[in-house]
């Protein structure tokens, strides 16, 4: 078990005698508002700390020549699970977060906005560290990779008629912007590359794996040529033949063939994350009726 400990403040700054009476006219409420904390995170399983045992299934005795069999003379072997081994060292994820913003109402609460500014480092993450081969035993979850999130988040809303009406309108805005990176990876924090994405420390999370554009073929002269066997470089057999206006991608391995298994490149230079993101809304009501909006 971990210590989870927090910290949070607020100051209503608008109700504040020395300021009220020369903001009271436009601002009906600013309140400036700050937290601390540590969150953690158990294991996503009981048991994880330990290794796990299979138990061999003799099978029933009609159809047991037709079952996997782990037994010797009629008793039942006991082989290890080779996708867990034992860690006695892994602990709870820790996510250690600071938040800071406002929330603002003016004009007799017709306008209004709220800010948020976070930050959120996680260490300690979980993540399946594959052995080699030799070692008999597949991957084990530990406690060596880490993640910081950070950014900002506003929410700018007007209400078109004055609130007390029967007839309200309301229209929202939002702007946020939302990053991360890795921050730590296992063994000296090598790039982890995966089926289809790559974790590299200092950028973002979930790279993807791609070809890389060589140049937009005119004629098929322009092909490279393996001077072993004369002939033309070409995609794999799934793919439609190439032909003018077709991307050719670099080949990677320099085998003259197209194909994701060997000229996929982990692409650390483009980001999978937005660099803005928005949205609008509107609602519409009519003294307790609410319309649907957008």
């Amino acid at each position: 078990m971990g210590q989870v400990p927090s910290l949070n403040a607020g100051w209503v700054i608008s109700d504040e005698p020395f300021l009220k009476p020369h903001i009271s006219s436009f601002i009906d409420y600013l309140k400036i508002r700050g937290s601390w904390g540590i969150n953690g995170k158990q294991f996503p399983e009981n048991y994880l700390r330990f290794g796990k045992y299979n138990l061999g299934y003799g099978g029933n005795p009609y159809w047991a020549n037709q079952m996997s069999v782990s037994s010797y003379g009629g008793v039942t072997g006991v082989i290890p699970n080779y996708d867990q081994i034992g860690n006695a060292s892994l602990s709870w994820e820790e996510t250690e977060q600071w938040n800071v913003g406002f929330d603002l109402d003016m004009f007799n609460r017709r306008v209004s906005l709220a800010f948020d500014a976070y930050n959120k480092n996680t260490d300690k993450l979980f993540f399946d560290v594959a052995f080699p081969a030799y070692s008999g035993y597949n991957s084990a979850p530990t406690n060596v990779a880490g993640v910081i999130n950070y950014g900002w988040e506003s929410m700018l809303r007007y209400h078109v008629f004055p609130r007390e009406n029967d007839l309200r309108m309301e229209l929202s805005v939002g702007f946020a912007q939302n990053k991360n990176y890795v921050s730590k990876l296992p063994n000296g924090n090598q790039d982890y590359i995966g089926g289809d994405y790559g974790y590299v420390v200092g950028r973002p999370l979930n790279l993807y794996k791609m070809f890389i554009n060589d140049y937009i073929i005119d004629d098929l002269d322009q092909l490279p040529v393996n001077p072993f066997t004369g002939e033309p470089l070409q995609g794999k057999s799934a793919w439609a033949n190439i032909r003018p206006g077709f991307p050719i991608w670099q080949d990677l391995n320099g085998d003259y063939l197209l194909n994701e298994e060997h000229d996929l490149k982990l692409t650390t230079d483009y980001s999978p994350i937005p660099d803005i993101t928005g949205s609008f809304q509107y609602k519409l009501a009519v003294q307790k009726m609410v319309l649907p909006g957008l």
